[in-house]
């Protein structure tokens, strides 16, 4: 017969339980960190990226369309108003 360390009926663990159900619960919320911040790359909190260079590409691009912001508005407009 194999010991069980676990008892299905009274839902406890046999011997040592709530120090078992303190480290099965930081197991969990371990695995749960991890598997969230697999799927989720962005800080809603803080507004950045996780990743720094994600962040700096981010940061870049941003730059460059600052730089260029308004520019494709002029060509839009007709050419009595240009020039």
């Amino acid at each position: 017969m194999n010991y069980r360390d676990y008892d299905v009926i009274s839902n406890k663990y046999k011997e040592f339980h709530t120090e078992k159900m303190k480290a099965d619960f930081e197991i969990q919320k371990l695995t749960a960190a991890k598997n969230y911040w697999k799927t989720h790359d962005y800080d809603p909190l803080l507004v950045k990226y996780i990743d720094d260079d994600k962040e700096k590409d981010f940061q870049k691009v941003k730059k460059d369309k600052e730089k260029n912001w308004g520019k494709e508005q002029l060509g839009r407009l007709p050419p009595s108003v240009k020039g």
